[in-house]
């Protein structure tokens, strides 16, 4: 049926970046120009490619730089349904906006933790620290150095504090 394929919503993305077993350079799977592999909090560890087709809900297609993450697509699904999301905490935000053709969700910040990583990121600053409790903090400027070349955290300590203070309240 047309009508039901015109009205059915696709949303297809990866699995967070590709398992390269330790061959930093040579191993199975593409994180392209970002730092780091799957397991990790780097770009190229977390940065995936996600496909959304939905005929009857977006009629002109493009490309969308903002980061997303899979916990958007509850709220997100909620709100298109018509239905209010639970009054609990939960992660993410809806896309609703920005599958309307909004240049950009809510200023945001996601947070991501995994087997001794965590990281937070907003629109400008995304704060890792990696394995091992006595790993210091790094501190990339996402808009400047999208692959994370350059840690910044001694140049600006409070950005730093600041998102070390939201990423443990989180």
């Amino acid at each position: 049926d047309n009508e039901l394929a015109d009205n059915t919503l696709l949303w297809f993305c990866s699995d967070n970046g590709p398992n390269l077993k330790g061959e930093e350079e040579s191993g199975p799977g593409s994180r392209g120009p970002y730092r780091g592999h799957k397991g990790q909090l780097h770009e190229g560890g977390i940065r995936v490619p996600g496909l959304l087709e939905w005929p009857s809900g977006i009629s002109t297609p493009r490309v969308v730089d903002d980061p997303v993450v899979t916990s958007d697509f509850f709220p997100t699904f909620v709100e298109l349904a018509g239905a209010e999301t639970p009054d609990r905490p939960y992660d993410g935000v809806s896309l609703v906006p920005l599958l309307a053709g909004e240049e950009s969700v809510e200023d945001r910040t996601i947070c991501f933790a995994t087997k001794g990583w965590f990281a937070i990121q907003n629109a400008k600053y995304k704060l890792v620290r990696q394995k091992g409790k006595e790993s210091p903090f790094e501190l990339y400027d996402m808009e400047n150095d999208p692959y994370e070349t350059s840690d910044i955290v001694d140049e600006y300590p409070a950005i730093a504090a600041d998102l070390h203070a939201e990423l443990d309240a989180w």
